[in-house]
C-alpha cells in the first residue's frame, strides 16, 4: 500500500518544474556547453530520465502487477517521438536552408551607414561562410547547432538586422521546429495532468475515515444500487474521485439522518442458489399439477368434460378453417396430446430448460435454436414462465402452485390448438452449469407495451420547469416531396412537443432513414432537424428552449431601468412583438433577435450600474434596489440548451421492444446482482448512420470490442479481427499499451512496439517483427539496424531517421555517406558501398 507521503511525493515529482530543473542540469554539459542548445526546449536526455522517473517513482507502485521493462521502455519512447518527428523534419528541409544559406553568404549586402562612420565589426558573410568552410565546427559540430545556438552569428540582432533574407531564414527555421515544441508541450500536460488526478485520487481516499468505509460496508443494503456501485469500485481500487467523494458524503450524511431502522427487520431475500430454487419449484410444480391431472380424470370418470377440452376443441376447428385443415383425425391427435401431457415428467425436460432462460435472464435465441424456438409447446412454456420473471428475481417461496399448475397446462393447449399441434415434442435438455456460465443473458422480450423513452423523461421535466413555449434548432426544409410509407412516426409525447414548439404549430415527428423529420400539415412542410457531429462520431441533436414571457419581462425590466438615465434612450424593436407562426427560420430569427436584444440591454445595465457596493453611491436607496433587481432578472432563467443522442432515438423508435427490454428496464444478472449493460451499436461503424438497418442493440462489451478495436490486423499470414485477438493469440505485448501506441497510426507512417512494426493501408493493420527483416553487406548479415551502425561506426540514429523518412514516402533507395542502402517491401535491407 503506497502511503500518503509516498503520494505527496509523487505530486511534487509531477511537476514540470522538476522537468525544467533536470533540463537545466544537462544543458550545461557536453554537448550543450558554449550555446549550443537541443533541437526541441527539452533535451531528448532529460525527457528520458524524466519519464524514466515517473515510470519507477509513480506509475510502477500505484500498478505494480502491470509494471514491465517493455512498459518503461514504451512509455519512456512517448516522450522521445516528438524528438524523432522533429529530426525527420530538420533533417529534410536542412540541405535546402543549408544551401540558401550559402549563397547568401556569396551575395552580401552591405549595410547602410552614417557619413564619415567605418563598420569594423564581425561581417555575417564572412561568419557564414567560414562555418561552411570547416573552422568552426568545434563550437558548431551540426548545422541545427549553427542554426539555433543563442551564440550563433545567426542569432545577433545587430549582424543580420540588415538582410531581410537573413531574418527570413532565421524565422522560418523556428517555425520548423515550433509544432513540435508546442505537441511536446501539450503531452507532457496532458500525461502530467492525468497522473496527478490518479495521483490525487488515492489521496483523497487516504483521508477517509476507518469508520466510515466500515459504515458504507454495513449499509449498503440502504444505498442505491447506483451509488453503491461506484462506493464499492472506491473501496476496491482504492481511489476516490471527486465526484464519488461527493456520493460518499453525501450518503453518509443520510445515512446520518435517516430515521431509525424498525426493529422487526423486513425478511431478507432468501439466499437460495438459483439451482436449488429450480429444482424447488420444478417438484412444487410437479405436485401440484399431479392434483389437477387427478381431478380431471375423476371428472372424466363422471362422464364430464373439463371446460378446458371444449375450449381446446373450439381452438381445433378454428385452426382447420383457417389453414384448410381436414377436421378429421384431430380428436384422436388431441385425445393423444392430452394424455401425453397429463404426465409432467414427460415435458419436464422441456419445463426445466424454458425456466433457466428466465431464472437466469438466458439470450433465448442463444440457448433455443430458431426450430426449437418456434415449437408450439415451448412457445406456451415460454408463455408460462414469462409471467413468473418477479417471483423468479425475488425467489419467491410463496406461490400458489396450484394456480400455476391450471395456468401451465392452459398455456400449452392454448399454444397447440388444444394440443392438437403438441407431438412429437421437441428434443430438449436442461443446461448443465458449466453451460449456463458461457451462455450470453439478455432479459427475453414478451409483447409487453414498449416503456417511455428514457432519454427524454428529463427533458421534458426541463421544458415543464422553465416553462418553455418556443424551441429552436438547426433545420433545413426538405425540397421533394416525402413518400408517406418511408416515415416512420416517432411516438413520444417529448418529441412531439418539440416538434410543435419549433414550428409553432402542431406538427407530427418522423424518423427517416435515421433523420429526424417534422412535417408541418399546415404548410405541408418536411423539415429536416440537423444533427451535430461530435468528436466520437456520433451524432447529436442540439435543442435551446425559451420562456417568451421570460425573456419579454427581462427585456422590459432593462428597459425601465435604463429609462432613468438620459443617456440611454433604448426601446423594444416594434417588428418584435409576437412570435411568428408555422415559420420555424423566421421563428428561430425572431427569438434570436430577442435574445440578442436583451444582451445588447443587459451590458449596458452593467455599464451604468458597474460598481459592486452601495457605498460607492453614498447610500442611494434607489442604487440597491435597481441593484436587486437587476440581481433578479438575471438570476431568473429564460431558456436552457439540451441534448438528444441521435442514434438512442433511431434504435428506440425502430426497435422499441429491444430498446425497452435492454436498454431502459436496465435489467441485472440474477446471479451476480451486476447490471447488464447494453448499448446500440452501428453495423457498418459509422456512428452517425441510424438507419434502421445499420442499428442493433448488443452487450456492452460487444460494442466496446467493436469500437475499439475497429481494423483487422494481418500477421504472418493470419487475419485477426480484432487488436484485441491479435494481442492474446500472438503474444503482441499488453493490449491497453498496445491499443496506446496504435492510436495515432495513420497510413504513411509505422509504430513500434514490442519488438513488432505496425503499418496502416487500406484501413487494415499490417504487423511484421521489427527484428526479422536482415541488413545484407559484402555477404554479412545482421539481425538489427543497430548492430549494423556499431559495426560500421555509424551514427545508428541518422540512419534510422533517413531509413524512416524513404518508408514513409515510399523510397525503395537511400543514399547515406558512401552506402547506399536498397530496402525491399518484406523490410529487408541491402546495402553497398558507392
Amino acid at each position: 500500500m503506497v502511503t500518503i507521503t509516498e503520494l505527496k511525493d509523487m505530486l511534487d515529482l509531477l511537476s514540470i518544474d522538476t522537468l525544467d530543473t533536470i533540463n537545466r542540469k544537462i544543458v550545461v554539459e557536453e554537448p550543450y556547453s558554449w550555446g549550443r542548445t537541443p533541437l526541441l526546449k527539452y533535451a531528448p536526455e532529460a525527457l528520458a530520465d524524466y519519464a524514466d522517473a515517473i515510470y519507477r517513482h509513480v506509475i510502477a507502485p500505484l500498478d505494480p502487477d502491470t509494471a514491465t521493462d517493455d512498459d518503461l521502455n514504451q512509455y519512456i519512447a512517448q516522450y522521445l517521438t516528438f524528438y524523432e518527428q522533429a529530426e525527420t523534419a530538420f533533417n529534410a528541409a536542412s540541405v535546402d536552408l543549408a544551401h540558401r544559406l550559402l549563397n547568401i553568404s556569396r551575395t552580401p549586402i552591405k549595410p547602410e551607414l552614417p557619413p564619415n562612420i567605418i563598420d569594423e565589426g564581425d561581417n555575417i558573410y564572412d561568419l557564414i561562410a567560414d562555418y561552411f568552410a570547416g573552422n568552426s565546427y568545434d563550437l558548431y559540430p551540426h548545422f541545427h547547432n549553427f542554426l539555433y545556438s543563442f551564440l550563433s552569428p545567426l542569432r545577433r540582432p545587430d549582424l543580420i538586422a540588415h538582410d531581410k533574407r537573413l531574418i527570413d531564414l532565421v524565422a522560418e527555421a523556428d517555425e520548423l521546429i515550433a509544432p513540435y515544441n508546442a505537441a511536446l508541450d501539450a503531452f507532457i500536460g496532458r500525461e502530467l495532468r492525468r497522473l496527478q488526478s490518479v495521483v490525487k485520487d488515492r489521496i483523497r481516499y487516504t483521508k477517509l475515515k476507518p469508520e466510515d468505509i466500515d459504515t458504507l460496508k454495513l449499509n449498503k443494503h440502504r444505498i442505491p444500487a447506483d451509488d453503491w456501485q461506484a462506493i464499492n469500485q472506491v473501496i476496491s481500487t482504492g481511489s476516490l474521485s471527486t465526484s464519488t467523494h461527493k456520493i460518499i458524503k453525501r450518503t453518509l450524511q443520510d445515512l446520518k439522518t435517516a430515521p431509525p431502522a424498525p426493529k422487526t427487520a423486513p425478511i431478507a431475500k432468501p439466499v437460495m442458489p438459483l439451482s436449488a430454487y429450480a429444482t424447488h419449484f420444478t417438484d412444487s410444480l410437479e405436485a401440484a399439477y399431479a392434483k389437477l391431472m387427478a381431478k380431471r380424470a375423476n371428472a372424466y370418470a363422471d362422464g364430464v368434460d373439463p371446460i378446458d377440452d371444449i375450449k381446446a376443441g373450439l381452438l381445433a376447428s378454428q385452426r382447420a378453417v383457417t389453414q384448410g385443415i381436414d377436421l378429421s383425425g384431430i380428436e384422436e391427435t388431441q385425445a393423444k396430446g392430452r394424455e401425453f401431457f397429463s404426465n409432467f415428467a414427460n415435458f419436464r425436460p422441456v419445463l426445466s430448460a424454458c425456466l433457466q432462460i428466465d431464472l437466469y435472464n438466458l439470450d433465448v435465441n442463444t440457448v433455443l435454436p430458431p426450430d426449437i424456438l418456434s415449437h408450439s409447446v415451448v412457445q406456451g412454456i415460454l408463455a408460462f414462465t414469462a409471467k413468473l420473471r418477479p417471483q423468479f428475481k425475488h425467489r419467491s417461496l410463496v406461490i400458489l402452485y396450484d394456480q400455476l399448475a391450471k395456468e401451465l397446462y392452459s398455456s400449452i393447449s392454448e399454444h397447440t390448438c388444444g394440443f392438437a399441434n403438441a407431438l412429437p415434442l421437441p428434443d430438449i435438455a436442461p443446461l448443465s452449469d458449466d453451460a449456463i456460465v458461457n451462455a450470453p443473458k439478455a432479459p427475453r422480450i414478451t409483447d409487453s407495451k414498449p416503456l417511455p423513452f428514457d432519454l427524454t423523461q428529463p427533458i421534458q421535466v426541463a421544458i415543464n420547469n422553465l416553462g418553455a413555449d418556443v424551441i429552436v434548432a438547426d433545420t433545413e426544409v426538405l425540397s421533394a416531396p416525402l413518400d408517406p410509407s418511408t416515415l416512420t412516426p416517432v411516438d413520444d409525447q417529448t418529441i412531439k412537443t418539440i416538434a410543435c414548439y419549433i414550428t409553432g404549430a402542431a406538427s407530427t415527428p418522423y424518423l427517416l432513414d435515421g433523420d429526424l423529420i417534422i412535417h408541418n400539415p399546415k404548410t405541408d412542410q418536411y423539415l429536416k432537424v440537423l444533427p451535430t457531429i461530435r468528436a466520437d462520431g456520433y451524432a447529436d441533436y442540439i435543442f435551446t428552449a425559451y420562456n417568451t414571457k421570460a425573456l419579454k419581462d427581462r427585456i422590459s425590466t432593462l428597459q425601465c431601468v435604463l429609462s432613468a438615465d438620459p443617456r440611454y434612450r433604448s426601446s423594444l424593436p416594434p417588428c418584435i412583438t409576437q412570435l411568428p407562426q408555422g415559420d420555424p427560420v423566421a421563428r428561430q430569427k425572431a427569438i434570436k433577435d430577442l435574445q440578442e436584444w436583451a444582451d445588447i440591454l443587459l451590458a449596458q445595465v452593467n455599464d451604468l450600474y458597474k460598481y459592486d457596493a452601495a457605498d460607492d453611491y453614498d447610500g442611494d436607496t434607489d442604487y440597491v434596489v435597481t441593484k436587486r433587481t437587476i440581481r433578479q432578472i438575471v438570476q431568473t432563467p429564460y431558456y436552457a440548451k439540451f441534448y438528444l443522442s441521435a442514434h438512442r432515438l433511431s434504435a428506440y423508435v425502430y426497435y422499441p421492444r429491444d430498446y425497452s427490454a435492454y436498454i431502459t428496464t436496465k435489467p441485472t444478472d440474477p446471479v451476480t446482482g451486476k447490471p447488464l449493460v447494453y448499448h446500440v451499436h452501428h453495423k457498418d461503424r459509422c456512428r452517425s448512420n441510424n438507419c434502421p438497418e445499420n442499428l442493433e442493440i448488443v452487450p456492452k462489451q460487444t460494442n466496446d470490442t467493436a469500437r475499439s478495436t475497429s481494423r483487422p490486423v494481418i500477421y504472418r499470414g493470419v487475419r485477426y479481427d480484432t487488436i484485441k485477438d491479435y494481442s492474446e493469440a500472438t503474444d503482441a505485448g499488453n493490449y491497453k499499451n498496445l491499443q496506446q501506441a496504435l492510436t495515432g497510426l495513420e497510413a504513411g507512417n509505422d509504430a513500434i512496439y514490442n519488438g513488432r512494426r505496425y503499418t496502416l493501408a487500406g484501413g487494415i493493420i499490417k504487423a511484421v517483427d521489427a527484428d526479422t527483416p536482415t541488413i545484407t553487406y559484402n555477404g554479412n548479415v545482421y539481425t538489427t539496424l543497430k548492430n549494423f551502425a556499431d559495426a560500421h561506426k555509424l551514427a545508428y540514429k541518422s540512419i534510422h531517421n533517413a531509413l524512416s523518412k524513404a518508408r514513409k514516402e515510399g523510397k525503395d533507395t537511400v543514399a547515406y555517406k558512401q552506402y547506399t542502402f536498397y530496402l525491399d517491401n518484406d523490410g529487408n535491407i541491402m546495402a553497398v558501398s558507392k
